[in-house]
C-alpha cells in the first residue's frame, strides 16, 4: 500500500508578555482554519512562564516542543523538513531565537532527542517582541547568514511594539542575504485574530513559495 501523504506544519507561539496566555486559543481560532485548509498541520505550543521559572525557561520549552515534533514527525504524519515556526508578541520573540538555538542557545534539554534540531524551515512573526523580556537576548543578537527565510507583519496602530523595529529586523535580515519580507497591516494594531484579510494573503504566498 501507498506512503500516508505527509503534511507541512506550523507550529505556533502565542503572546502574553511572557507571563500569561494559553495555546488553546490558537486551536480555536480563525488562523487555525486557515492554515487547515492550505492543507498545513498546526500545532500550539505552550511554555512556562516568568512568574513559574526564571529565564530561559519559556525559551527551553519552545525548543523541546519543535525537537518532539521533528523526532516524532513519522508519528504524526508530517514533514521533518518542513516545519514553519509562527509567533505573535512575546510568542514572536520566542520563535525568532529557534534557528539560533542549536548553537547559541545550547543545553535546553538536548537529552530528549539530542541529535535532533529545532532550528525551523521558516519563520513568521506577528508583531514580535524582538528585543526580549529584561534585556535579555534577542533576535537582533543571534541573526546570521543562515537564517531561514522569515515574514514578518505588524500593524501600522500598534501602541505596544512599533512597527519600525520589525522593519529594522527584516532590513538586517536583508542585508546578510536572508530572504525576509516585511508586511505593513495599515490600521491594525496588536492583535492579528481575527486576521485581516492582507495577513491571509501574505501568510498564504509565503507558505506557498516554501513549500511550493
Amino acid at each position: 500500500s501507498p506512503e500516508p501523504r505527509s503534511f507541512p506544519c506550523v507550529i505556533f507561539c502565542h503572546g502574553g508578555s511572557w507571563q500569561r496566555g494559553n495555546h488553546k486559543h490558537f486551536l480555536h481560532s480563525q488562523w487555525r482554519d486557515f492554515l487547515l485548509s492550505l492543507g498545513w498541520a498546526v500545532a500550539s505550543t505552550q511554555y512556562r512562564f516568568l512568574q513559574e521559572a526564571k529565564l530561559p525557561a519559556c525559551e527551553a520549552d519552545l525548543r523541546c516542543a519543535v525537537r518532539m515534533l521533528r523526532q516524532h514527525a513519522h508519528d504524526f504524519r508530517l514533514k521533518p523538513d518542513m516545519l514553519v515556526a509562527m509567533g505573535h508578541s512575546a510568542g514572536g520573540h520566542l520563535v525568532s531565537l529557534l534557528p539560533a538555538a542549536d548553537v547559541a542557545l545550547d543545553g535546553d534539554m538536548r537529552h530528549l532527542a539530542p541529535e535532533v534540531s529545532c532550528r525551523p524551515d521558516a519563520l513568521i512573526c506577528f508583531a514580535p517582541a524582538l528585543k526580549g523580556p529584561r534585556k535579555q537576548i534577542g533576535a537582533f543578537d543571534v541573526v546570521n547568514h543562515s537564517w531561514p527565510p522569515s515574514l514578518v507583519l505588524h500593524g501600522t496602530k500598534d501602541h505596544l511594539l512599533d512597527a519600525e523595529t520589525s522593519q529594522e529586523f527584516v532590513e538586517k535580515l536583508q542585508s546578510l542575504e536572508v530572504p525576509a519580507q516585511m508586511v505593513l497591516l495599515e490600521g491594525h494594531g496588536h492583535e492579528v485574530n481575527p486576521p485581516p484579510p492582507e495577513a491571509l494573503a501574505a501568510v498564504r504566498d509565503f507558505l506557498l513559495q516554501q513549500n511550493g
